[in-house]
């Protein structure tokens, strides 16, 4: 069984799923993030894995020595996904705001003295 199957059924241990699934994908929309353009497709591309590695560390969650760690573990899955929509619906909200850049025409037609080249 490999390791993608492991971590889809929940069978894999935690520390696995988080360290080796989780963290470096987490790690490469940090940096995706801070790159800037050309980052929103790295971003998306992501998106996909990202949400797959939170699904496997919440089946996983338990395979740990002390079920604490699982509680701790489901908690911090949640709160993720509550950042993760409530960003993604922040930047759409900020997109829709943005001002749309005037067409030409409209222009012309409030200021005839402009020229167009």
């Amino acid at each position: 069984m490999n390791i993608i199957s492991k971590v889809s059924t929940g069978k894999a241990s935690l520390f696995t799923t988080y360290w080796f699934i989780f963290f470096p994908i987490a790690f490469m929309i940090k940096l995706a993030d801070k790159a800037g353009t050309g980052g929103e497709q790295l971003l998306l591309i992501l998106l996909i894995p990202f949400l797959w590695s939170l699904y496997g560390v919440w089946r996983c969650a338990f395979n740990v020595r002390h079920s604490i760690w699982g509680y701790i573990t489901r908690g911090l899955v949640i709160v993720n996904v509550l950042i993760f929509f409530a960003v993604f619906f922040a930047s759409m909200i900020n997109e829709i705001r943005k001002p749309q850049p005037a067409k030409a025409e409209d222009v012309w037609q409030h200021h005839p003295s402009v020229t167009l080249s």
